[in-house]
């Protein structure tokens, strides 16, 4: 930021907390693409804003469960995509994947390709221990490791999973060595 740029704390609504406005004197050009505001112009246009800032803490913080009690047991981590180094968690039982926020397990990082609400599931059987594979029925094909998910399979700690234009590997907490069903 340059001697000129100044940041100004937006207010103290609830939406607007932890938000700051970047602002730059009109003369300055200390980006070519900076879109400057110009008092002329007509009452009804606004200027364009650009809000930075840190999520509150509340979002900022991954839930170790999930809102109706299931307990995590694994992770789908962005590899390659545009939520490349994101994550969203997987829980016990049938886990929806999609863009939706209704989703167990939402992708929701920007990859339009990914269906809103079950793309495919991710199962975790603490039975047996161990994870499935299964497509949400969606006309785009859900791959693991390369190869079509075309009924459900068995997910292996460290497959590549590609949804859309996002490619996640299966990091797994629950397993052979250890389940939440030991606490009981």
């Amino acid at each position: 930021m340059s001697d000129f740029e100044k940041t100004r704390k937006i207010g103290d609504t609830p939406d607007a907390i932890g938000k700051t406005r970047l602002v730059r004197p009109a003369g300055s050009s200390s980006s070519p693409q900076t879109e400057r505001y110009n008092p002329q112009e007509s009452a009804g246009s606004v200027p364009k804003t650009k809000l930075f800032g840190r999520p509150s803490a509340q979002a900022a913080e991954a839930p170790a469960m999930a809102q109706d009690g299931r307990l995590v047991t694994g992770w789908l981590v962005v590899v390659k995509g545009p939520g490349k180094g994101k994550f969203a968690a997987l829980y016990d039982g049938m886990n929806s994947i999609g863009r939706g926020e209704d989703q167990a397990s939402p992708l929701n990082f920007g990859d339009e390709s990914i269906s809103r609400s079950e793309y495919a599931f991710v199962t975790y059987d603490y039975v047996d221990r161990k994870f499935y594979l299964n497509h949400g029925g969606k006309s785009n094909i859900v791959r693991i490791n390369g190869r079509p998910v075309l009924q459900p399979i068995e997910v292996q700690n460290g497959d590549l999973i590609e949804i859309g234009a996002t490619t996640c590997r299966m990091t797994q907490f629950c397993g052979p060595d250890f389940d939440w069903q030991e606490d009981k």
